[in-house]
């Protein structure tokens, strides 16, 4: 995290849920990402989908646990894009999930991190999937198990370096101009609505 990032986040109340999803789901925000995990403490439920729903994004519930909620956030239209795409859940089917939409695949996918979180047994590698990772780097993640990855950053990449940089680069830059409007005093729906969509 940059220097600059972090003089924001120290101006600025570190419990507001909006800084947290700006934190957490820049991408998803600017619309570059279908989806990111955001984990926040269980009395926050209602706030965060009221906001998410206030800049357009659907909230989905993985997991409870330790007074914690994990929720998947999501666009809705980008994800079901992305799901409508053979290669993408063709990964799906090779490690056991049946055909079936896009809801019925996130109950699945629920039910296999509920038991990951619940056992620390097997590791879904299939969340890349549902966090809409290029799915050149998701079958490089499960071939390789984690590792030889040729760089990380907002996830593990394992092909075509030079976009994944790019694109990180964006992400990074959009979180700073979203985190200075936010420190100016603009609230997260007036900065997703007026400035990023």
């Amino acid at each position: 995290m940059s220097s600059e990032i972090i003089e924001i986040l120290n101006r600025r109340d570190l419990k507001k849920l909006e800084l947290q999803i700006i934190v957490q789901c820049t991408p998803v925000l600017i619309r570059d990402k279908s989806s990111n995990l955001l984990s926040v403490e269980e009395k926050y439920e209602k706030s965060v989908v009221r906001i998410c729903k206030s800049v357009f994004l659907e909230t989905f519930e993985l997991a409870r646990f330790n007074g914690k909620i994990i929720f998947l956030v999501y666009d809705e239209s980008i994800i079901k894009e992305y799901f409508s795409q053979k290669e993408n859940v063709d990964v799906l089917y090779k490690i056991g999930y049946k055909k079936g939409n896009f809801e019925y695949k996130l109950l699945e996918f629920k039910k296999r991190y509920n038991v990951y979180l619940k056992k620390r047994d097997m590791f879904p590698h299939e969340m890349g999937v549902f966090l809409g990772y290029p799915i050149e780097d998701v079958v490089g993640f499960i071939e390789n198990n984690g590792e030889n990855s040729l760089m990380t950053g907002y996830w593990k990449v394992y092909a075509d370096v030079s976009f994944k940089e790019k694109l990180f680069k964006k992400f990074d830059d959009c979180q700073v101009r979203i985190l200075k409007s936010y420190a100016s005093g603009k609230s997260l729906i007036e900065i997703v609505n007026n400035d990023f969509i």
